[in-house]
């Protein structure tokens, strides 16, 4: 939780915020809206996990722009948990990732970080100024931050089809032979999207992954994950 009781529309350095209440979409990094789905998500978390919670935001916030290391987050809790408290750690993370309003957020190009939610605007893109509206940039999102469907289905099919005729192909390849055209968070949001749908799925190393909290991946992991079509016809996409 951010240290500060403000109004809506504030961000952290007292400027003019992305808010929930003028803006139906888009990052919020509003210090009041922040605060208030923080306290409904510890509400809703154990004291345990509600401890793991409060550490990862707190690393998040501490690491500014440049954000965290997924791996040195894991290595923290290598050494502090038990290896099968881990697995809580992700899901964790990930109710984090996909409230409503998010705590913190996955980015980066070259290497996976999180971030906190009031760094938000150094890595997203504005497209309105009244209300202040950011998003992250993508290639299917027009002007406006609203999704252009013949690009969104081509970035589904330009996947789909790379593990259409190559059954097992590794997260690694997939983002490199699609390197030229999609970054790596498109790749990991097009992914995400058609494992959830039941089109794609996943095996790390020799083991199906079971808990969508898993992705995104780093690099390394990256290297172990295999993609495989799921239960859904490919054409269908």
């Amino acid at each position: 939780m951010l240290a500060m009781e403000v109004g809506h529309r504030v961000n952290m350095e007292g400027g003019t915020a992305c808010c929930r209440k003028t803006s139906p979409h888009g990052l919020i990094d509003c210090i009041a809206c922040l605060n208030d789905a923080w306290s409904i998500l510890l509400e809703a978390l154990d004291p345990e996990n509600r401890s793991h919670a409060e550490w990862i935001l707190k690393a998040a916030q501490q690491a500014g722009p440049t954000g965290i290391g997924k791996s040195d987050i894991l290595a923290f809790w290598r050494k502090a948990l038990a290896s099968s408290h881990q697995p809580e750690v992700a899901v964790i993370i990930d109710q984090m990732v996909e409230a409503s309003i998010p705590q913190i957020y996955w980015t980066g190009y070259d290497s996976l970080v999180l971030i906190s939610a009031h760094v938000v605007p150094k890595w997203s893109v504005t497209i309105s100024k009244d209300p202040l509206l950011y998003v992250f940039p993508r290639r299917w999102l027009d002007i406006r931050g609203i999704k252009v469907p013949d690009f969104w289905q081509a970035a589904l099919r330009a996947v789909m089809g790379l593990v259409v005729f190559r059954p097992g192909i590794s997260q690694t390849e997939i983002r490199w032979r699609l390197r030229s055209v999609y970054d790596r968070q498109e790749i990991n949001e097009v992914l995400r999207y058609l494992y959830r749908e039941g089109h794609l799925e996943q095996r790390l190393g020799h083991h199906p992954v079971l808990h969508a909290a898993l992705p995104p991946f780093d690099d390394e992991e990256e290297l172990k994950v295999h993609w495989f079509i799921g239960e859904k016809h490919w054409y269908q996409v």
